[in-house]
């Protein structure tokens, strides 16, 4: 039985349940049909008989549990955990099987043409580094164009395409000897993950002694290759049935906070001031950032402007010419600009550094979208910085910008529906701000009316 705690299914137990070189030898046919498109669930039953039954039903069990906790979880915040934590889960399973000391399960993000996911700082810690790669960078990216396994025998450091493992396992503290990347292809012929074991180990060998005394020289083998491929589609299934009920629960959640963001303007009032502190504060609370700039269009000057608040509570009103930086590139451009953390690390951010100098701040990662009035025209344009990752406790103040090291709350970016959510989101923001500007300008030629008025009074007074 699948034991959960509150909306949490343990991963741990149910990868323990799960058996991964005995499911892949089940020839079900229940297997088979869950595969074919068009079939309903009667079909999917029918071939279920009382010889096959006891084969199955075990693991049927386990997968509508994990169904049913996962649709309790819609209302949750904290999915990215949650999957996260599985696929940790499974990835210490893979290595168990495959005696590796270390496995990596990069996802593929094919919008973005880059592989994700997170390793550990130091092997002392329990937070990760989120890391991305280009579709063709790295072993894992080469797995994930080619389709095919490659695996690089003792030394690993000999290799030519060990350079940006070399840097990232400076940071870590670790060291790869031996390395097997392997793909997870779906039913569609489309790279799902590439699945990296690092370091074969000696049987029995002891965890406390030092790695390198625990190398099997002999790296991993054709063996070690049948053995994952036996239980690959197993892994598959479990792969996208629980990134297909992520997802869903994810954009439900957005879209609920997208409501009550969308209503909130509504009660923003009629003030420029109030509306665009208002539109600022919901950004924040739907993206899950940490703050967030509303830079207007001056059409009469041609550039934009926004008030910077300063850590004495007072503003600082600054102005960008439209082309530069990256508030000026997104008005001139009309398009939106995800910038993933470090923004810092980027050749084009010396204009982005020198603002947050101004500001005190300090800028990891970047959504940066246009905002339009109701007639289709550019009115503004919207900042969202550093989002938070799932799971982490927040920090209560960024550090200033001469620090160059990143707070793990703050060690992701933001998503394709980030984007998706904030672009519908600024349609009605462009809305509220068209507004409240057209307020402004009517109270600004009623005070002028007034004054007038009291200027014609004055003179026919004499």
């Amino acid at each position: 039985m699948v034991v959960t705690n509150g909306c949490f299914v343990d991963w741990s137990q149910l990868a323990s349940e799960l058996d991964f070189e005995v499911i892949a030898k089940l020839n079900s046919p229940l297997l088979e049909r869950s595969q074919s498109p068009g079939h309903s669930f009667a079909d999917l039953l029918a071939p279920l008989n009382r010889d096959i039954c006891h084969e199955v039903i075990h693991q049927v069990e386990l997968q509508l549990q994990v169904v049913t906790q996962t649709l309790a979880m819609l209302e949750s915040q904290t999915f990215d955990v949650i999957l996260q934590d599985m696929l940790s889960t499974f990835a210490l399973k893979v290595g168990e099987i495959l005696n590796a000391d270390r496995t990596t399960v990069f996802l593929v993000d094919h919008n973005r043409q880059e592989l994700w996911s997170t390793v550990t700082e130091t092997d002392h810690s329990t937070a990760g580094i989120e890391i991305r790669l280009p579709w063709h960078q790295g072993i894992a990216g080469e797995v994930a164009c080619t389709k095919t396994t490659i695996n690089v025998p003792f030394d690993f450091y000999d290799d030519v395409r060990s350079g940006a493992a070399k840097k990232l396992e400076a940071q870590t503290g670790y060291r790869t000897y031996t390395l097997m990347a392997l793909p997870v292809i779906d039913q569609h012929g489309e790279v799902l993950a590439v699945v990296e074991v690092l370091n074969k180990c000696l049987p029995d060998a002891d965890p406390r002694v030092p790695l390198i005394h625990r190398i099997d020289l002999q790296g991993f083998t054709q063996a070690d290759e049948v053995l994952f491929a036996s239980f690959r589609d197993v892994f598959r299934l479990i792969l996208e049935s629980s990134q297909a009920f992520f997802q869903a629960a994810k954009r439900q959640k957005s879209a609920t906070l997208l409501v009550k963001a969308t209503q909130a303007l509504n009660y923003s009032g009629s003030s420029l001031a109030a509306t665009l502190h208002r539109v600022k504060q919901e950004a924040q609370y739907l993206l899950e950032a940490d703050h967030s700039t509303i830079w207007l269009l001056d059409r009469d000057r041609g550039d934009l402007w926004t008030d910077l608040p300063l850590p004495d509570g007072t503003t600082h009103r600054m102005r960008s010419p439209i082309g530069d930086g990256y508030v000026g590139q997104v008005a001139e451009t009309g398009t939106i600009l995800n910038l993933p953390c470090d923004v810092y690390a980027r050749p084009d951010s010396q204009l982005a550094q020198r603002v947050d100098r101004e500001g005190h701040y300090r800028t990891y990662s970047l959504l940066c979208m246009p905002v339009f009035d109701t007639a289709g025209q550019l009115i503004a344009v919207t900042q969202v910085f550093n989002k938070y990752r799932s799971g982490i406790s927040p920090i209560s103040v960024v550090p200033e910008p001469a620090n160059v090291e990143v707070p793990t709350c703050f060690k992701t970016s933001f998503t394709d529906d980030d984007e998706f959510f904030m672009l519908a989101f600024n349609i009605h923001a462009g809305a509220a701000i068209e507004r409240a500007l057209k307020h402004e300008q009517l109270q600004a030629e009623v005070a002028q009316l007034q004054a007038e008025n009291e200027r014609l009074k004055a003179q026919l007074s004499h």
